[in-house]
């Protein structure tokens, strides 16, 4: 009797220890627009995600062999019923972390929602129009709005122009944004002669107070959608002004609505490595795996901002061991300090939730291609 108890016991022991030695299976969760009029960006930042978790299955940066599958909704854009499809989603499919929410009143219904909080999760990675309330649920791969004005506005003065014209989609929360862009002028000794909110139903009055205000540059902070519809308006009206967008308004998104002769000349901030050049290592691996895999969705900035990201969330999944989970995000990400994942660098210092601040800019030239 007692040797059978203490076989029964052996072979517990070994289960347990087995057990404590596999990895896990991770669900990533993605709500975002697959449909509607910003399905582009959601489409090409999920093709990144499924991109670097499909890899890291086949053992790419991932030695505790954990198994990842993303999940990915759509909520057509509408803030409602992104809100109601995270809920959903976290029910249903229980996913570890969060990633690829496209829209700031998809992004702030959800802060306010009190939905992270109450489920312990964290978003890695997403993309607004405008600046968040901060929050130690929210984990940003690339640059922030504030970086990018920055940019932009030292460009402007490099070249000479002093008279700028913002106009900015107001999605709930214009307030960060226009202070950001109050300072980056400042600091860049331009002057910010007019702040125009633009939307779909205002273009046609803001071109033409755009044409009497005669600027020598305009900002443009709007979405791909409202970004692409000004620079047509605009454009159709005669004015050559030279026009300065920032990333979240999608180069690859302009380039469908606009074409080569109403893109020369644009200027886009980049906060992510060029998807069409082989200049980094990250560049590399990205190429070469959408060219292995046969990648139906066109490379792109946004494609490789979805890349990036699911290239950090297998790191913090990674740095948790065997049995990673959605307590243990936090303290995984905060211990990312200048990571390089091949010429593009992430870290998370102390309470910032930022990881980069590489902030690059790209012309479309008279042949109508981009230029970086």
């Amino acid at each position: 009797m007692m040797h059978r108890f203490l076989q029964l016991l052996l072979a517990a022991a070994l289960l347990a220890h087995a057990s404590a030695g596999r990895s896990a299976d991770v669900v990533v969760g993605q709500v975002t627009p697959l449909t509607g009029p910003e399905a582009r960006q959601g489409m090409a930042y999920a093709a990144g995600l499924k991109l670097a978790l499909e890899a890291a299955n086949r053992g790419t940066h991932n030695p505790a062999r954990h198994t990842f599958k993303l999940v990915a909704v759509d909520d057509r854009g509408a803030p409602e019923e992104s809100l109601q499809q995270t809920s959903r989603l976290i029910a249903q499919s229980r996913p570890l972390v969060l990633t690829g929410h496209v829209g700031g009143p998809s992004l702030s219904a959800l802060l306010k929602s009190g939905l992270l909080d109450r489920n312990e999760l964290l978003m890695v990675g997403y993309r607004s129009a405008q600046i968040l309330p901060s929050s130690q649920r929210l984990f940003a791969i690339k640059a922030g709005m504030p970086e990018e004005l920055g940019k932009l506005m030292t460009h402007i003065h490099t070249v000479g122009w002093k008279r700028v014209v913002l106009l900015y989609e107001n999605e709930g929360g214009a307030e960060g944004l226009l202070a950001a862009a109050d300072a980056a002028a400042q600091q860049a000794q331009v002057t910010l002669v007019d702040r125009l909110e633009i939307d779909k139903g205002s273009l046609d009055a803001k071109v033409d107070r755009v044409l009497r205000a005669k600027p020598q540059a305009l900002v443009v902070a709007a979405g791909g959608f409202v970004a692409g519809a000004f620079i047509e308006r605009l454009r159709l009206a005669g004015a050559q002004t030279p026009i300065f967008t920032l990333s979240n308004a999608d180069m690859e998104q302009l380039a469908v609505r606009l074409g080569d002769d109403h893109l020369r000349g644009l200027v886009i901030s980049q906060v992510m490595p060029n998807p069409y050049k082989v200049t980094t290592a990250i560049s590399k691996e990205f190429n070469d795996l959408a060219r292995a895999h046969d990648v139906a969705t066109p490379r792109s900035f946004t494609m490789m901002e979805g890349y990036v990201a699911g290239r950090v969330i297998v790191e913090a999944i990674q740095r948790q061991g065997t049995r990673p989970t959605r307590e243990g995000m936090t303290a995984a990400l905060e211990s990312i300090h200048g990571l390089d994942l091949g010429g593009y660098m992430i870290g998370f210092s102390g309470a910032s939730r930022a990881g980069s601040t590489y902030v690059d800019l790209s012309i479309v030239n008279a042949m109508g291609k981009v230029q970086q």
